[in-house]
């Protein structure tokens, strides 16, 4: 039987650079390029932020270490959490824009009224399965969110005209590294009809 991490190249993860990269586990939306257009159409020329690319939009769901560096090791592991987990697909509809808090830079976000309680369950079958493997829990409550763009200035939240929806059939881990604007994923792992977590052995 081949191990689930022998699917996974880990001898390209080079040693801990000077500055440390994020990695968490995320969602990925399919209409990345549609939502970038929707992100540079209300950014306009009244909120000078800097765009995310449409590549490395995601809706995070749970950060892999603390902000400290992370090793090999460490992500060898996360991958084995992520085997574990097992949720139902599920249907999303990012319906509004709104503008987070932030220091120095507020993040503008799309935020989803349809499937914000399946994101959370997600979340929590992770943390779940993290902390098999040794990873401190993170219980804070989150609302799901999609960033487009960090800005000086804040933007009136309003819904949209034409939500994105999608079904949700993966979830992937992403390496985003640092000072490079790059997302690397380690994945996609695939959503079940099952809701509970269990060992794949």
């Amino acid at each position: 039987m081949v191990s689930q991490l022998e699917l996974f190249d880990l001898s390209s993860l080079a040693p801990p650079a000077v500055r440390p990269d994020d990695w968490f586990f995320a969602l990925r939306p399919p209409e990345a390029d549609a939502i970038a257009d929707l992100a540079r159409d209300e950014a306009g020329p009244r909120y000078p932020g800097k765009l995310i690319r449409p590549v490395n939009l995601h809706v995070t769901l749970y950060p892999v270490g603390d902000g400290s560096f992370v090793d090999s090791q460490l992500v060898a592991r996360a991958i084995s959490a992520g085997a574990l987990v097992r949720h139902k697909r599920f249907e999303v509809a990012f319906d509004r824009i709104q503008t987070f808090n932030g220091r120095g830079r507020y993040p503008i976000v799309l935020t989803c009224g349809q499937g914000a309680d399946d994101i959370r369950a997600l979340r929590a079958l992770i943390a779940e399965a993290m902390g098999r493997f040794g990873f401190p829990r993170h219980n804070k409550t989150i609302t799901p969110h999609l960033t487009l763009w960090y800005d000086k200035n804040r933007i009136p939240d309003h819904e949209l005209a034409h939500p994105f929806t999608w079904t949700v059939q993966n979830f992937c881990l992403v390496h985003s590294i640092y000072g490079r604007a790059k997302h690397e994923l380690h994945g996609p792992w695939p959503l079940q009809d099952q809701g509970d977590i269990h060992s794949p052995m």
